[in-house]
């Protein structure tokens, strides 16, 4: 076996039984995250996995996706500022405040208590009108597209199905993709709420779930986590499993993060979270150390040359591949558009200090910088086609398949049944559905006449609103429909 490959694998091996070591140590939790990353060929739609709009699967706990810059940058296509308007930027300006107001990871406590359980809401009046929040959605597939999947939906997940004897019969393997953040061990707990599961066969398409519900008759919207999105637990206590993409839900919005998401944050970017990761391929060796050099290593020869294996590494290089720990936090800045031509980003230029161990075991400190020609997080508001080719799809978002899989240098999985750790890599585009609001009629062959407005479902709208008394405010800008006039729908029920 080659030397470096070997070393690679004994370090990976090492790092991970200490996190194992820890973990056995710790009490026992009541909050779990769960991560995502791209479908391995063991999550099959047979098992549920890679329905719909789904953009991956759940990972094991050291197989996170990650983003490795410290600054992300997001902005608004003209779409997007043409349906929303200001009133739409600012909703999403405030959704990525909350992860912005976050702390350090390494500054947060050890068992989370300053962070609430329960953050969903209801506003009736907005309920009652259908209006769907853009903050609290936006704020779903932000978590999402920061490596997090949804926990409720994979605290129990199958691992196999098959049909064995005469007759046959259908046997399941069930897993847990569910972790707490302070144990590390895998949980049936999400912010507090115990869950287990019941598994369920469908015929279109042919597959089987394992369903999660909680305790019968418990309403337990509110400790729902920011990365399930908006889903609404029924009154028997079963869970929908739709993922956060179309978890959207009228008259529910956030006022802030869960327990749990920051629980999930503080695993997946705490800096002893050492991972083999190489660096996005749009950075380059910056001056942020020394006026004379790109990068000097942690002893220090000159902020000109280090030496590496015999070596000369010089200014111009760096060092892409090396083990790496989380960001410890993100900053999230808006990126505007060029103010003469309105069409354009204005390019920016993140300088930052990179730490990483070698694969032999070096230990540097580089100076880069990454030019940044457009958003990370671009928002638009698009014709988004058809779902089963009858209603307006109301979300899409960037998948996974351009993420950065470095499974193959943290300790080769030779079997290929997972993936990951590795590396979120941008742009990411959320587009939010312009054909809202939109009617639904069925027809029947007891009907004799023809359907109209009076016998439609009402799709529902975009809207920004709270808790407080103030009204809710509807998209699109100088819409079809006015506030007063969903009122008067909700009157006449014609909704």
């Amino acid at each position: 076996m080659n030397m470096r490959l070997m070393q690679t694998k004994m370090l990976s091996r090492g790092i991970r039984n200490c996190v194992i070591a820890v973990a056995l140590l710790a009490a026992a939790g009541a909050q779990a995250f769960s991560l995502i990353g791209p479908l391995t060929s063991w999550q099959v739609v047979g098992l549920a996995y890679g329905f719909g709009e789904d953009i991956g699967g759940p990972m094991y706990r050291d197989e996170g996706f990650r983003w490795n810059v410290p600054v992300i940058t997001y902005g608004f296509d003209k779409s997007f500022i043409d349906y929303f308007g200001p009133n739409g930027v600012k909703a999403i300006d405030e959704a990525f405040l909350y992860f912005n107001d976050l702390p350090r990871v390494t500054q947060m406590s050890t068992n989370l208590e300053e962070y609430s359980t329960s953050t969903l809401r209801e506003n009736f009046s907005a309920g009652a009108m259908s209006i769907i929040d853009v903050k609290s959605t936006a704020m779903s597939l932000i978590m999402e597209e920061l490596g997090f999947a949804d926990p409720i939906r994979y605290t129990f997940t199958l691992r196999s199905r098959s049909v064995v004897g005469t007759p046959p019969v259908t046997n399941y393997a069930t897993i847990m993709r569910n972790f707490d953040p302070v144990t590390w061990t895998e949980s049936r707990y999400v912010n507090g709420k115990l869950y287990s599961y019941q598994i369920q066969e469908f015929r279109l398409p042919d597959h089987a779930d394992a369903l999660e519900f909680v305790s019968l008759g418990e309403d337990d919207r509110q400790t729902i986590p920011v990365a399930s999105g908006l889903a609404r637990i029924t009154l028997d206590g079963s869970v929908s499993d739709s993922g956060a993409a179309g978890s959207t839900a009228p008259g529910l919005f956030r006022i802030g993060l869960t327990r749990d998401d920051v629980g999930g944050i503080r695993w997946l970017y705490r800096p002893s979270n050492f991972a083999m990761e190489t660096l996005l391929p749009t950075i380059t060796a910056g001056f942020a150390l020394g006026a004379r050099g790109a990068w000097i290593p942690f002893t220090g020869l000159t902020n000109d040359v280090t030496v590496t294996n015999g070596q000369v590494i010089g200014t111009n290089q760096f060092v892409s591949q090396g083990w790496r720990g989380g960001r410890n936090h993100m900053r999230f800045q808006r990126a505007f558009f060029d103010p003469i031509f309105g069409q354009t980003f204005v390019t920016l230029t993140n300088a930052y200090t990179d730490v990483t161990v070698t694969t032999n075991r070096t230990l540097v400190v580089q100076a880069l910088q990454r030019a940044i020609n457009g958003p990370d997080f671009l928002f638009l508001s698009e014709d988004l086609g058809l779902v089963q080719n009858l209603v307006p799809a109301l979300l899409r978002r960037t998948g996974t398949a351009g993420w950065i899989n470095n499974d193959a240098i943290n300790g080769a999985d030779e079997t290929a049944l997972s993936a990951g750790p590795g590396v979120i890599a941008p742009p990411v585009q959320i587009s939010f559905s312009k054909l809202l609001p939109y009617f639904l009629n069925f027809t029947s062959a007891f009907l004799d006449d023809f359907p109209g407005e009076g016998d439609a479902a009402f799709s529902g709208v975009w809207g920004s609103f709270d808790g407080s008394t103030n009204a809710p405010i509807i998209y699109p800008v100088g819409g079809p429909l006015t506030l007063q006039q969903l009122r008067q729908q909700i009157l006449r029920g014609e909704r």
